[in-house]
């Protein structure tokens, strides 16, 4: 009867909220048995979870009152957005919603996908659950972001609810140890389709310890969003990539793995905008990143990519900055860094980490041409003796540059392949240098402003131009792009030597009597790259078109022809890039009903000679011009060239000047256009 006595009152002070003293919560062991002991744990555990319950359903009805389903801070931690046609503004008020996240784990209601008030009442209860016997599977222990907001909006008495202790959370805020947030540009990289746009991904500052600024960055935590891929296959990459067939992740890395990646192995310089995020703003970024490393996304290349969801994850750090109603399509890296511009104050600092490649030749423009000659001869022969009349120090510098030169062209078999060639040439070279002794001249490169993702012209163009050809046919130009740059644009923002377009249309209407109105040119992609060949780096030149065109030739006298053409070869560059003169070999294979092509099917197959220069002679001042001559065996007309000549002048960063002339076997077409970038 004593032990059931102290049942009950210890259920009593319980429930009002009162502690109990040393007498009171203390039985004897000779009054009470192990089944009594136990019966009591039963029931104080009991009597907290139903006034648990009880406390969430309060909690639910509060949620209701106050519409907090239909808070921006609740819709941005389940990536809520208006499902299907209703994202179209006039079906808005119609509209029913969709989470973009895909992992069935991220919601605790069957139906929370579709309903943010549904998901919403789930999870109060489910923070009013018993704490399974894995604590951290505890939903509190999942989603600390939505507990944050919903413990401030609601007042949550965290003493009325279980209160798992959440290890692995824990650990990783231990881990992270987060300061502040920077958001990393990786530039573009045309050899890799994935990151042919560039690279945007986290850094997690972490506090600061005894480490220079330099070792502390790499030690920091890289965030980065990608498609999980699952094919090596690039037309099966490309077709899965934008129709949603990869899985899209977050993960966490070191931050010298991410600069491994980038900045060694691909030679891509960095950027990184360090974020002014207050501490409430920075703690919510942090819960939400834990979250979203229990689900995936569905991987669209164009839409929901890694620009798009790592601002998807920073909204929740404070839902006014809007910043994916900022974005347009397709979404592209570049547009990230210009949408954290538009937010008063956001951005708080901006540094740049060169790559390997900047750094070398930062090294080698300085040099002598005999000191880069030895570094040339140096890669290939490790042990080959220096010039009599070179100094310690430029022998120094030689070695170094050497070093990197292998890192450069070798880096996956100097880091994994330790018996290769490359990896045993850089450790001789290393110890060469170790011989010398001292300490290299640190290398000064000064950030190239002018290079910044946020001040490239805008991703989308359109046009407005009027033309007139030797045949006396006057006409209209409309053109539209969606994405991105060409070698005629302002190179502000850009890599100076490549072209990558999606979507590039021009349409033209006649102002002669017959008024109609045709398509010029459109294409699905245009890819230009041209890499200078030295004798540091012997990389082909390559270009390829997927599109179709207008013959102007005997073979299909103005005819509309698509198909695929493409070709490589070699780049020359001066003056810092300024002067390019290339050449290639193309091929070309194109279809049109009224074609007169192979064997008098409607398919043409050619080849020939393609090349041009290209000339900066402003930052928004540039000229390009280009001629191609393509053999047509057994097709009419047997053969045909065309030349094309382009002035381009930027006003502004957003609008430019363009005058263009084509000549071709049918006629000469001249045009001017006015552009504008958005």
């Amino acid at each position: 009867m004593r032990a059931l006595a102290v049942t009950l009152c210890a259920l009593l002070a319980w429930s009002l909220g009162a502690p109990l003293t040393s007498a009171e919560a203390q039985t004897p062991a000779q009054s009470q048995t192990p089944a009594q002991s136990q019966a009591l744990a039963q029931a104080l555990a009991q009597a907290r979870s139903t006034d648990a319950a009880a406390y969430a359903e309060t909690l639910v009805a509060r949620a209701r009152a106050m519409g907090l389903a239909d808070s921006p801070t609740w819709r941005r931690l389940g990536h809520w957005k208006p499902s299907g046609w209703s994202r179209l503004w006039f079906l808005g008020p119609l509209s029913g919603w969709s989470s973009e996240a895909d992992g069935a784990g991220f919601f605790l209601a069957p139906v929370g996908k579709t309903s943010p008030a549904a998901e919403l009442a789930a999870t109060l209860r489910a923070f009013a659950a018993p704490i399974p016997e894995v604590d951290d599977e505890h939903p509190r222990c999942r989603f600390p972001a939505r507990y944050r907001f919903l413990h401030q909006a609601l007042s949550i008495d965290p003493a009325r609810i279980p209160q798992p202790r959440c290890a692995k959370y824990a650990e990783f805020l231990r881990a992270l140890a987060p300061e502040a947030v920077v958001v990393v540009f990786s530039s573009y990289y045309l050899g890799q389709a994935a990151s042919a746009f560039g690279h945007t991904f986290f850094r997690v500052e972490r506090r600061r310890g005894d480490e220079s600024a330099e070792k502390r960055q790499l030690l920091d935590t890289g965030i980065d969003y990608s498609a999980d891929n699952t094919t090596s296959n690039a037309l099966l990459y490309a077709l899965m990539g934008m129709g949603g067939g990869f899985r899209g992740s977050f993960r966490k890395m070191p931050y010298y793995y991410k600069v491994r990646e980038y900045n060694d192995y691909e030679s891509r310089d960095l950027w990184e905008y360090r974020l002014a995020l207050d501490d409430e703003q920075l703690a919510r970024f942090v819960a939400h990143i834990w979250e979203l490393g229990h689900t995936y996304f569905d991987y669209f290349y164009f839409t929901e990519n890694c620009s798009y969801h790592i601002l998807g994850a920073l909204e929740v750090a404070n839902p006014s900055w809007n910043l994916l109603a900022r974005l347009k399509v397709p979404v592209v890296p570049a547009d990230t860094i210009k949408v954290l511009d538009e937010v008063p104050g956001l951005v708080a600092e901006v540094s740049y980490r060169p790559s390997l490649m900047t750094q070398f030749r930062a090294r080698t423009d300085a040099m002598s041409d005999a000191q880069r000659a030895q570094v040339s001869t140096l890669h290939r022969e490790p042990d080959a003796a220096f010039p009599a009349h070179m100094s310690r120090r430029e022998r120094v510098e030689v070695l170094d540059a050497a070093a990197d030169l292998v890192d450069i062209l070798s880096a996956e078999d100097v880091l994994l392949r330790p018996e290769s060639r490359a990896a045993q040439t850089k450790l001789r070279l290393l110890g060469r240098r170790a011989e010398m002794g001292g300490a290299s001249a640190p290398l000064d490169i000064a950030p190239p402003v002018h290079k910044r993702p946020d001040h490239g012209h805008g991703t989308r163009r359109l046009s407005l131009g009027a033309g007139y050809t030797a045949e006396q046919r006057r006409y209209l130009s409309l053109g539209f792009r969606a994405t991105l740059h060409d070698l005629a644009d302002p190179s502000d923002g850009y890599p100076e030597l490549s072209q990558l377009e999606f979507l590039p249309i021009e349409l033209r209407a006649s102002l002669d009597e017959d008024a109609r109105v045709w398509l010029q040119r459109a294409a699905l992609a245009r890819i230009v790259h041209l890499n200078a060949f030295d004798r540091f780096d012997r990389s082909i030149s390559w270009n390829v078109e997927l599109g179709a065109r207008r013959i102007e030739d005997a073979g299909c006298p103005g005819c509309l022809a698509g198909g695929v053409s493409g070709g490589g070869g070699l780049t020359g560059a001066w003056l810092g890039d300024r002067v390019a003169l290339f050449a290639m070999l193309d091929t070309q294979l194109l279809w049109s009903p009224e074609l007169d092509g192979v064997a008098a099917a409607p398919v043409r197959v050619g080849a020939g000679p393609m090349g041009g220069v290209r000339v900066r002679w402003h930052r928004r001042l540039l000229s390009l011009l280009t001629g191609s001559w393509t053999w047509l065996p057994g097709q009419e007309p047997g053969s045909t060239w065309s030349v094309d000549g382009t002035m381009r002048w930027g006003l502004s960063r957003d609008v430019a000047i363009d005058l263009t002339l084509a000549s071709h076997p049918r006629d000469l077409d001249a045009r001017a256009a006015i552009m504008l970038y958005y």
